[in-house]
C-alpha cells in the first residue's frame, strides 16, 4: 500500500482528499463534508465504486482504476476493496466499540445523488443498486 503524495490533474487537487494506492487501484476518502461532494460529484466517474458507512455520518469513499485498466466493479481486488471499506469505518462517526456492529454500503457512483438545497456531504443511494457488508468480505443486498 502506498500513499500519494502528488497530484495530477488540476481537479484532484481538492483539499483534505487522502489517496492510498493498492494493487494498482486508487482509494480516495473524503475527510469534510465539502471534499466528499467534490469527490463524489466532480472526480468520480460513474462506474467507480463509492462506499460509506451506512447510517452515521463519515467520508465518501471511492475506489478508481487506472485510465488504461478496463474495470469490471465485479471484479476488484480483495485487498483494495478491504481498505476501502477501513477507511470508510475509520473517517466515520459510527461507535468504534467492538460490540457494535457497523454496516457499509457500496455501489457504483451513478447511483449516488444529492438533493437539491441539501448540506454538503449529505448524499442518498439507490436501493436497489447497492450492497452492504459488516466485515469488508461478505458483501449482501437487502430487500426494500
Amino acid at each position: 500500500m502506498m500513499y500519494l503524495k502528488y497530484f495530477e490533474g488540476k481537479k484532484d487537487r481538492f483539499p483534505n482528499i487522502k489517496k492510498i494506492i493498492v494493487d494498482d487501484f486508487l482509494v480516495m476518502v473524503g475527510k469534510d463534508a465539502k471534499s466528499n461532494d467534490y469527490l463524489t460529484f466532480v472526480m468520480a466517474n460513474d462506474d467507480d465504486t463509492w462506499l460509506h458507512v451506512h447510517g452515521y455520518r463519515g467520508s465518501h469513499v471511492l475506489i478508481k482504476s487506472k485510465e488504461s485498466q478496463i474495470l469490471s466493479q465485479k471484479i476488484l481486488p480483495t485487498e483494495a476493496l478491504k481498505v476501502a471499506f477501513d477507511e470508510a469505518i475509520k473517517a466515520s462517526k459510527a461507535p468504534k466499540d467492538s460490540q457494535v456492529e457497523v454496516e457499509v454500503v457500496k455501489c457504483y457512483k451513478k447511483w449516488v445523488t444529492k438533493k437539491p438545497n441539501s448540506n454538503d456531504g449529505q448524499v442518498e443511494t439507490n436501493k436497489k443498486h447497492r450492497e452492504f457488508s459488516k466485515d469488508g468480505k461478505n458483501w449482501y443486498t437487502k430487500p426494500e
